[in-house]
C-alpha cells in the first residue's frame, strides 16, 4: 500500500490484554527460543514474562505496526527488570533500526549515552520519537530523564520489539497495558497504576492544604487516577501545557466528585487566557451564566470541548451528549493548555484522568456517504445484538480471524471506537431497515462509581460521536455474566445513575411508545450473585421508578434467557435469544425455538432471527451459517406469524431482534463480509422496508486506510480452514451399530431411561429423569487401537420438553473416572447426521490427563463410550452410530510425547509430510520460532539457522543458501505440509520413521 498521510490523532498500539500467553492473539509474535523452555498452557497475568536463559538464542516480543514515515510517535509502557543484563526496547522497520535502548546493570543506555538509572520494582517508561528529526525524549516514572538521538538510520518505523539478544541472559516483566500513538497534544490515561506524584509535565499550584497525586484506582488493577486530596478552604489548580494549536481543537477528560462540598472548574486556555471554562459542584455543569446540564451523583463524568479558534466558539459535551455551544471568554487565537481548578469548602477529593487533546481534522472529501434510508413497510422496529470486541489489543483481537477470508468484514480489520467506523456500520444498518444496536455493556466495578466499562469504545466514542449517530439508535445490553453490582444498594447507587447519565437521557437511545428498551445477558447468574429473585425484582422496580422521573412511561426490560418463572419473578418484561446456537442456521429451527419461547407464557417473547454459530474463528470446527433464502424465510415468518399474535397496539407487535452484528469469533454475524457480502442485510431490507433497487457502497482502500490502523494490513495468521469435511464421506466404518432388532440392544446399557423401543430401524428412547445415558458394552471395540479410529458419525434427533435446546453429549470414559466429551446442539426438528472428528478436535482417548485439563492421547486402547442423549425429560431417536477408520498416517513423537495436530500426516511418492500446525505443540518447540509473511507467501523458521520456504515453490533457503525441496511447499486446508525429514533437519533432531510412527529425539 502506498503511504497515505494521516494528520488525525490515532493509536498504533492500544493494548489492554494478552490472551493465550505467551502465544498472544493480539498482534504480537513471541520468539521464546532464548528461554530454553516451552510453555504449554495459559498464564492469565497482567504482565508478560520475558525470559532468557540461553546465551545462544534471543528472546523477543515483537509487534508490527502500520508503518509510519514522519511525525512524532509516543510510546508508553511499564516494565520490571528482575535480573540479568541486556533487556531492550527497539523501534525499527524491515531493513533498519531506528532507536534501541538497552539495560546494563542498574541503568538503561542508548548507544553510549546513559538514559536513566533503575531500581527494584516496576517503572513507567514514556518515549517520544520524532521520525523527522531523529530526536528521542525519555521520561521515567513521570519525570523527564533524557534527550537523545536515534541509534540507527531508519526513515520509518514499522516494528516495536523488546527482549534479549543472543548472548544476553536475564528476566524482565512487561505490562500488557501498552500504548503507541501519534498526533495527540495530550494523551494521558494514567497508565502507571502505582501510587506516586503527578507527572512532571503537570503544574500544580495551591492555596491552603491539599495534595495532588496519582493513586491506583480501587477495584481495577490496570488503571490509576489522579487525585486532589483537599483540606477545608483550599484551592488547587493543575495545569497541563501543550503545543500551541489553532483551528479546531478537541479536549476531553473524565472526573468524579465524591463530595458535594466542593467545586471543580475545567477550562481551555491560550497564552494563559481562558477560552472556555465550565464548573461542576456535583449535580450539574454550569458557567457564570447559568446551568448547562444536570447529572447524577456517584458517576464519573466525561467532559468534552470542541473549540474553534476561527469562530471563537466551543461545543460542550457531557457524557457524549452535545449540551450547548458557547462563545470564547476572551479573544484568543490559539489553544495551548488546560486547567483544572478544585475549590473545597470542606475536606473533599477530586478524581480525574483519561485526558486527551488533539487537533481536529477537516472531514475528508471521501467520508462515509450519507445513508439513504428506505421507508418501512409497517410499524416495525428491528434491533440487533452488537458485541464490540474488535479493537486490536483488546480481548482476542483480529489475529484469529485473519485466516478466514469469508469472515473478513468489508470494512477490513477495523478499529472500533472511531466515529468513521461507526458511520459505516450505521450506514449499512440504516439502509437495510435496522433501527437499533443493542451494545454489550461490560461493567468493571461492582461497588463504586463506574469510571469506564470494558469494550466501551464503539458505543461511547464511535457511535455517540458519529456523524450519522441518530440514524440508528443505541440500547443497553447488560452483559451480566461477569461483574455485577454488590447487591441492591450498589445497583441503586452506581449502576442506575451511570445508565441515566450516559444512556437513557441521550436522544439517540432506543425508545418504543415512550419506553426505553434494554436487555440483560446472563440473567440467571445475575440473579444468583445479586441475592436472588426478590432482590432482582427490587432492582428492576427501582429502575422503573427512576425512569419515570425522566418523563418516560416505563422501561422495557428484556433478557436473553428462557421463558421461565425466574424472568417474571425478577421483573423482566420479555425474553429473546442472543443467538440460537449452531442449529440456528436453519429456518425450521429458528421457528421452533421462537415458538417454544412463546409457549413459555411467563413473559413476552420477542422473535429472534439467528444465522447459526460457526465458531471456527475461535478454534472449533466449521459448522456453517444459514443461507440467504432461509434467513429471509425466517424474517418473513417472524413478521407475519409471530408479531400479529400480540395486541396490534402493543410494543410486542412491533419488535424483531437479529442475532448478531459482529460476533466474528463465535461465528454469528450479519455484518457484510467476504463470504456472504450484503446477503443477510438485503434479506432484512426486503422483509421490513419498501425494497426499491439500491447500491451497497463499501469503503475503498483509501477510506479503509483511515479505519484499519491498529491491525497491520498484511498481517495474517495460519490456521486450519476446516474445509476437508467431505473427506469423511469417503472413510470406511471401523464398527457400526444399528438398531434393527432387539439383539442390537445387547451392546448397550441404558440408565435413567423410562422406555426403549426399536421402530422402523430407529431406536426410540424416552427419559423422565436427570442425566439419562446409554453405555456401549462391546469389548471388541474396546480392544481396538484408539489411533485407528478418527471420527464418530451418528444420525439422530433429540427433543427436550419445556422449550430448551437438547444438548446431546458423547462421553469418552476412562478407567480412572475422568472423562472427556463433546456436546452437540442437536436439531430437534428432524433426524440429522453429525460427525465428530476426534483427531482434529483433540478429543482423544487416554488415561493420562493434560496438566491444564482435558485428555491427552498416548495411543491407548479405547476405555469406554457413552451417549447422553437428553439433559433431562425428553425423547431421543437414533438410527445408527459408527466409528470411522482413520486414514493411513503416522503419529509424530518428540522425545516420547505424541504431537497432537489438526490434520494427519500425508504421504507423497513414498515420503512422509507433516502438518506445520501453528496452533499445536509441533510448532512450539523450545528452540524454534516461525513467522508467516503473507505478502511474500513465505514461511520463515528460525532455530540456530534461518529457513525460508515459499508456498508452491520447491526452492528453499537455509541461512541465505538455496536448496531444493523434494516437492513444492504444499498447503492443505490452511497449513503448510513439510517433509518429516526436513523438519528433523530444521530442529536439529535425530529422526526415525517406522510404519506407524515418526520419532524425533532432541540431540
Amino acid at each position: 500500500m502506498s503511504y497515505i498521510e494521516n494528520k488525525s490523532a490515532f493509536y498504533l498500539i492500544d493494548d489492554t490484554t494478552t490472551s493465550n500467553y505467551p502465544y498472544s492473539t493480539t498482534n504480537w509474535d513471541v520468539d521464546f527460543r532464548g528461554a530454553g523452555i516451552k510453555f504449554c498452557g495459559k498464564e492469565i497475568n497482567p504482565r508478560k514474562h520475558v525470559l532468557s536463559t540461553l546465551d545462544t538464542y534471543p528472546t523477543v516480543f515483537k509487534r508490527d505496526i502500520t508503518e509510519q514515515f514522519d511525525g512524532k510517535l509516543t510510546f508508553e509502557t511499564i516494565f520490571e527488570v528482575v535480573s540479568g543484563d541486556g533487556f531492550y526496547y527497539c523501534f525499527k522497520n524491515k531493513d533498519a533500526e531506528a532507536f534501541k535502548m538497552i539495560q546494563q546493570g542498574d541503568a538503561f543506555y542508548a548507544g553510549d549515552k546513559k538514559l536513566f538509572d533503575i531500581c527494584n520494582g516496576e517503572h513507567y517508561l514514556k518515549l517520544t520519537l520524532d521520525i523527522d528529526t531523529g530526536k528521542v525524549v525519555v521520561y521515567l516514572n513521570g519525570k523527564w530523564a533524557a534527550e537523545t538521538r536515534f541509534t540507527g538510520n531508519a526513515e520509518s518505523i514499522s516494528t516495536l520489539a523488546c527482549g534479549y539478544d543472543t548472548l544476553d541472559i536475564g528476566e524482565t516483566y512487561v505490562s500488557m497495558d501498552l500504548k503507541l500513538y501519534k498526533n495527540y497534544l495530550v494523551n494521558d490515561v494514567a497508565l502507571f497504576y502505582k501510587d506516586g506524584d503527578m507527572p512532571d509535565d503537570y503544574i500544580v499550584e495551591k492555596s491552603g492544604k491539599s495534595k495532588a497525586s496519582r493513586i491506583k484506582y480501587p477495584g481495577y488493577w490496570t488503571h490509576a487516577t489522579y487525585e486532589i486530596d483537599a483540606k477545608k478552604d483550599s484551592c488547587t489548580t493543575v495545569t497541563k501545557n501543550f503545543a500551541r494549536t489553532s483551528g479546531k481543537v478537541c479536549f476531553q477528560m473524565k472526573y468524579y466528585l465524591p463530595n458535594k462540598s466542593s467545586k471543580v472548574t475545567i477550562g481551555m486556555y491560550g497564552s494563559d487566557e481562558c477560552a472556555i471554562s465550565v464548573s461542576d459542584a456535583g449535580a450539574a455543569i454550569f458557567t457564570e451564566e447559568g446551568e448547562l446540564r444536570k447529572h447524577s451523583f456517584n458517576v464519573w463524568q466525561t467532559l468534552r470541548f470542541e473549540a474553534d479558534t476561527k469562530s471563537r466558539t466551543v461545543a460542550v459535551y457531557l457524557n457524549c451528549k452535545r449540551v450547548t455551544t458557547l462563545a470564547f471568554e476572551n479573544s484568543i487565537q490559539h489553544i495551548d493548555a488546560i486547567k483544572i481548578k478544585f475549590e473545597a469548602e470542606k475536606a473533599a477529593k477530586l478524581y480525574f484522568s483519561d485526558i486527551f487533546a488533539y487537533e481536529m481534522q477537516p472531514e475528508p472529501a471521501d467520508y462515509v456517504p450519507v445513508p439513504v434510508i428506505p421507508k418501512k413497510k409497517g410499524d416495525y422496529y428491528v434491533g440487533i445484538n452488537v458485541c464490540s470486541l474488535w479493537r486490536a489489543g483488546q480481548y482476542l483481537g483480529w489475529d484469529c480471524i485473519t485466516p478466514y477470508d469469508e469472515i473478513k468484514p468489508v470494512l477490513g480489520f477495523y478499529d472500533e471506537g472511531l466515529p468513521e467506523v461507526s458511520d459505516w456500520e450505521i450506514k449499512f444498518m440504516a439502509e437495510h431497515g435496522v433501527d437499533c444496536q443493542f451494545y454489550c455493556w461490560y461493567p468493571t466495578q461492582k461497588n463504586q462509581a463506574l469510571k469506564f466499562s470494558n469494550h466501551e469504545d464503539a458505543m461511547l466514542y464511535g457511535h455517540m460521536h458519529a456523524k450519522y449517530g441518530d440514524k440508528v439508535k443505541i440500547a443497553l445490553l447488560w452483559e451480566a455474566g461477569g461483574t455485577v453490582p454488590f447487591g441492591f444498594e450498589a445497583f441503586k447507587k452506581y449502576f442506575v445513575p451511570y445508565w441515566i447519565d450516559y444512556l437513557f437521557t441521550d436522544d439517540k437511545y432506543f425508545v418504543i411508545d415512550n419506553k426505553p428498551v434494554m436487555a440483560i445477558y446472563g440473567l440467571s447468574g445475575l440473579v444468583s450473585k445479586i441475592g436472588g429473585r426478590e432482590v432482582m425484582k427490587q432492582c428492576t422496580d427501582y429502575l422503573r421508578k427512576e425512569i419515570k422521573k425522566l418523563g418516560f412511561d416505563d422501561i422495557i426490560i428484556m433478557a436473553c434467557a428462557s421463558n421461565g418463572p425466574e424472568c417474571k419473578e425478577s421483573g423482566i418484561d420479555a425474553v429473546y435469544a442472543y443467538n440460537w446456537g449452531i442449529n440456528g442456521r436453519s429456518a425450521a429451527f429458528n421457528k421452533q425455538r421462537n415458538l417454544q419461547e412463546l409457549e413459555g407464557k411467563h413473559v413476552a417473547a420477542v422473535p429472534t432471527a439467528s444465522v447459526g454459530f460457526n465458531k471456527i474463528g475461535w478454534g472449533t470446527r466449521r459448522t456453517g451459517l444459514i443461507s440467504n433464502e432461509e434467513y429471509k424465510e425466517t424474517l418473513e415468518w417472524c413478521r407475519d406469524e409471530i408479531l400479529p399474535r400480540f395486541d396490534k397496539n402493543s410494543w410486542q407487535s412491533k419488535l424483531v431482534m437479529l442475532s448478531t452484528w459482529n460476533e466474528y469469533g463465535e461465528g454469528t454475524y450479519i455484518m457484510p463480509s467476504g463470504g456472504n457480502g450484503f446477503g443477510y442485510l438485503d434479506a432484512v431490507r426486503s422483509v421490513f422496508t419498501e425494497d426499491v433497487p439500491h447500491t451497497d457502497v463499501v469503503p475503498n482502500e483509501n477510506q479503509k486506510s483511515r479505519i484499519n490502523i491498529l491491525h497491520p494490513k498484511d498481517r495474517q495468521k495460519l490456521s486450519a480452514l476446516d474445509m476437508l469435511q467431505d473427506e469423511y464421506n469417503e472413510l470406511s466404518a471401523y464398527k457400526k451399530y444399528e438398531f434393527k432388532t432387539q439383539k442390537d440392544l445387547e451392546n448397550w446399557e441404558f440408565k435413567r431411561v423410562a422406555s426403549v423401543e426399536i421402530k422402523d430401524g430407529i431406536l426410540n428412547l424416552h427419559s423422565d429423569e436427570f442425566d439419562p445415558c446409554m453405555i456401549l458394552k462391546d469389548e471388541a471395540l474396546f480392544n481396538a487401537d484408539a489411533d485407528d479410529i478418527c471420527a464418530i458419525r451418528a444420525k439422530f434427533r433429540a427433543n427436550k420438553e419445556h422449550g430448551k435446546i437438547c444438548m446431546t453429549t458423547f462421553n469418552f470414559d476412562v478407567n480412572d473416572g475422568s472423562t472427556t466429551y463433546t456436546t452437540i446442539n442437536a436439531d430437534s426438528t428432524k433426524m440429522q447426521t453429525y460427525t465428530i472428528d476426534l483427531h482434529s478436535a483433540g478429543i482423544l482417548w487416554s488415561k493420562e490427563k493434560y496438566p491444564f485439563g482435558g485428555i491427552k492421547n498416548t495411543g491407548d486402547k479405547i476405555p469406554g463410550f457413552r451417549i447422553d442423549p437428553v439433559f433431562a425429560k425428553g425423547d431421543f431417536e437414533l438410527e445408527y452410530v459408527e466409528f470411522l477408520k482413520a486414514p493411513k498416517h503416522k503419529n509424530i513423537y518428540i522425545d516420547g510425547e505424541l504431537m497432537d495436530t489438526f490434520h494427519y500426516t500425508r504421504e507423497y511418492d513414498g515420503e512422509t509430510f507433516i502438518p506445520f500446525d501453528t496452533n499445536r505443540d509441533i510448532t512450539r518447540q523450545p528452540k524454534m520460532y516461525y513467522e508467516w509473511h503473507r505478502p511474500e507467501q513465505q514461511l520463515v523458521i528460525w532455530t540456530d539457522k534461518k529457513y525460508v520456504l515459499t508456498k508452491n515453490s520447491d526452492v528453499a533457503y537455509c541461512d541465505g543458501e538455496a536448496f531444493k525441496l523434494s516437492r513444492p511447499l504444499d498447503f492443505v486446508d490452511g497449513f503448510p505440509f513439510i517433509s518429516a525429514k526436513l523438519y528433523a533437519e530444521i530442529l536439529g533432531y535425530s529422526y526415525e520413521e517406522t510404519e506407524k510412527k515418526i520419532l524425533y529425539i532432541t540431540k
